[in-house]
């Protein structure tokens, strides 16, 4: 079944040149912090990308970031880079060494990030790298590097 549904979605993914017309896309984020994603675009150069990552009686963890693309190597729309900077809210158990799980509490921050988006189609296939720091309850900062799919409606 999962089979199936991963073939469906490469080939509607296929169907469209670029994400470029696309204004918003629902997608998974995995590494530092596994979650969903939802990203929007407000032109042809900014868009607005929230994370949620959760599990189960460990922690909870918001992400909004405000992110600028650059021109695609290609074409407009075409394998692109970009920044972000946004704000983070969680709440952990405190039972972990990472971010997200460290504190035994609510926790609020920022991060920076850069990336590199590969569209194919509906489908949008990224990388982030960056950097988030707390500043309550105390300051404390990791490095991250997280991939991203999402499909484009």
């Amino acid at each position: 079944m999962i089979r199936a549904f991963l073939l469906f979605v490469l080939i509607s993914g296929l169907t469209v040149s670029s994400y470029g017309q696309r204004t918003t896309g629902v997608g998974a984020r995995w590494g530092t912090v596994n979650g969903f994603t939802v990203k929007h675009w407000t032109n042809n150069i900014n868009s607005i990308d929230g994370t949620l990552s959760y599990t189960i009686k460990e922690f909870a963890f918001v992400d909004l970031n405000y992110s600028w693309h650059f021109s695609g190597l290609i074409d407009k729309y075409t394998i692109f880079f970009y920044w972000s900077h946004g704000a983070f809210v969680g709440k952990s158990s405190g039972k972990g060494k990472s971010l997200s799980e460290k504190f035994p509490s609510w926790y609020t921050g920022a991060s920076i990030r850069g990336g590199v988006s590969v569209p194919i189609g509906n489908i949008d296939i990224a990388v982030e790298s960056g950097g988030r720091s707390t500043v309550l309850p105390k300051v404390f900062g990791e490095l991250f590097t997280e991939g991203i799919i999402r499909y484009w409606f």
